[in-house]
């Protein structure tokens, strides 16, 4: 008779394997965009996963911004995703697609429109005027948004356009779920007080850079203020690749190309 442990451990086996073989029912070919990895419970689950889509048959094509050794660069425990990293080499084809430029940064005009810097009384007060112009000077009264039961609460929002704080978004415990509502509810979102990142809040970095993937992908306007320009908005010494993406993903959103 198996340990309670034992049995545990097979139910999760179980139901990754089943996930496995309902995604591979119905999906031949799966695609993912933008892959990278950085929570450590992803890191444990991928090997299994992958390794079952495999050995079905699955055919599996993603792009990154990073070689397979370092998809998940920065994470906890590092070793547990090693296995994965084996497995994904020896099953699948590394091609590197080399640019010499990023083409969203050629796409810049007016800037000044949307991003502003530094953080003074000028700037928060230069923001809270964009907020006002945009709702007609819509009163300043905090907003929430219930999100899987509980209160994602806004500095204000009024129709389409949100008002809100770096700390309301990225200091509290959100995540993708409390993103996705947003984004579905707001056409504009004005954001303030976005600071610069460095190794003191690698945490709140990571909930910016899932906040700004959202707004890109669901085309939100943001109108923010941040500590320096968009270019010097992280130390590159703390190797979070992913904030360079957001800082180019952030540089098109204020582009004349992003705002049509």
């Amino acid at each position: 008779m198996s340990s309670p442990i034992v049995g545990v451990r097979k139910k999760k086996q179980d139901i990754i394997h089943s996930l496995a073989a309902e995604i591979n029912a119905s999906t031949k070919l799966l695609c993912f965009d933008e892959f990278h990895v950085i929570d450590v419970a992803n890191a444990v689950i991928l090997d299994r996963l992958f390794s079952r889509l495999f050995e079905l048959g699955t055919v599996v094509v993603t792009t990154s911004n990073r070689h397979p050794d370092d998809l998940y660069q920065g994470g906890l425990v590092p070793e547990l995703f090693l296995k994965f990293i084996e497995l994904l080499k020896a099953s699948a084809d590394v091609v590197e697609l080399v640019a010499k430029h990023d083409y969203r940064l050629t796409r810049l005009h007016g800037a000044e429109k949307t991003y502003f810097y530094p953080l003074d009384e000028h700037t928060a007060s230069v923001l809270e005027q964009c907020y006002r112009e945009l709702t007609h000077s819509a009163p300043l009264k905090p907003y929430s948004l219930k999100v899987l039961g509980r209160n994602v609460v806004l500095r204000a929002a009024h129709g389409d356009v949100a008002l809100t704080t770096f700390d309301e978004m990225c200091r509290q415990p959100l995540g993708p779920a409390d993103y996705l509502k947003i984004v579905q509810a707001f056409r504009v979102v004005v954001l303030s007080d976005i600071p610069r990142f460095g190794f003191d809040n690698h945490d709140e970095a990571k909930r910016f850079s899932t906040l700004i993937d959202a707004l890109y992908f669901h085309k939100v306007i943001l109108i923010c203020s941040a500590e320096v320009p968009a270019r010097e908005l992280y130390d590159e010494n703390i190797r979070a690749f992913f904030l360079k993406r957001t800082v180019s993903r952030l540089i098109e959103m204020q582009s004349d190309y992003y705002l049509r």
